[in-house]
């Protein structure tokens, strides 16, 4: 009687090996933030969509949130450095509504990359089909300031101050969810938001879109970054002719853009969950 051999597990990030000693386990909503929280016990709905269809979803603690496919040395090592980086700017995000986010072109890559990473190691929860992040994207983000094409990153208000814990994955939005954007680009493309309290970070990702544009929703999304991909905040959404001209590129030279963008916003969330928008 044949068998087949069964599949060697590794490291979702550096494609090592897996075993019993250096095996971890990434809590995609970082430990010691959830205490800091109050958040450690929190029940957490976790889901997959493509389109209109839920292809899972979980109830369970926070804490258990948690991908296996992550070896120790990347889970001790450069997965670590990049939460603490950017953990400042979370924390003061999640304790208070109010507080806003001033940094400058490399401090919102970094926040851009600890997106990225945080969607990957979620995808990483579920079971390789429901994976869509492609695996060079994946073993790359490693690099340090690296982002792929195509990658427009963002924050947003907890919306009507509904504060929790949540994270979620789309690779593709129904366009019934988003009527005011469905003829737009982005509601086809993956999707990845996580809400700590009072912030919520997401990212959108065009894979082998050529260079698109991520269109926000002003008062809603703030920009992060764009790597491949314009970021253009549209203040009404009832046209095409709306665009408001706010805009992101991965050009060294709009440093200071990015700081005008994200400096003294004061966002009042109205309708939808923003990362439906």
């Amino acid at each position: 009687m044949n068998s087949s051999p069964a599949r060697r597990r590794v490291c979702g990030f550096c494609g090592v090996f897996l075993n019993a000693k250096n095996r971890a386990k990434e809590h995609v909503l970082r430990r010691s933030w959830l205490d800091r929280l109050g958040h450690t016990k929190s029940k957490v709905s976790s889901g997959f969509m493509s389109g209109a269809v839920l292809l899972g979803e979980r109830n369970q603690a926070a804490e258990q949130v948690q991908a296996g496919e992550v070896c120790s040395a990347c889970n001790n090592g450069w997965m670590n450095h990049l939460d603490l980086s950017v953990e400042d700017h979370v924390l003061k995000l999640a304790v208070d509504p109010a507080a806003e986010l001033v940094v400058g072109r490399l401090g919102a890559r970094q926040i851009a990359r600890w997106i990225l990473k945080t969607a990957i190691a979620f995808e990483l929860t579920a079971e390789p089909s429901r994976r869509h992040i492609r695996t060079e994207i994946v073993r790359r983000v490693r690099r340090a300031n690296w982002l792929p094409d195509g990658f427009a990153a963002f924050y947003c208000r907890s919306p009507l101050g509904q504060r929790g814990i949540s994270v979620a994955s789309f690779d593709a939005w129904p366009v019934e969810c988003v009527p005011l954007v469905g003829g737009l680009p982005q509601s086809r493309r993956l999707k990845f938001a996580v809400q700590y309290d009072n912030v919520i970070f997401g990212c959108c990702m065009f894979q082998g879109a050529g260079r698109p544009t991520f269109v926000g929703v002003e008062t809603v999304h703030i920009p992060l970054t764009a790597s491949g991909a314009d970021f253009i905040v549209d203040g009404s959404l009832e046209g095409a002719s709306a665009f408001l001209g706010r805009r992101l590129t991965d050009d060294p030279a709009d440093d200071t853009a990015v700081n005008r963008i994200l400096a003294g916003i004061s966002v009042s969330v109205r309708g939808r969950h923003p990362a439906s928008a």
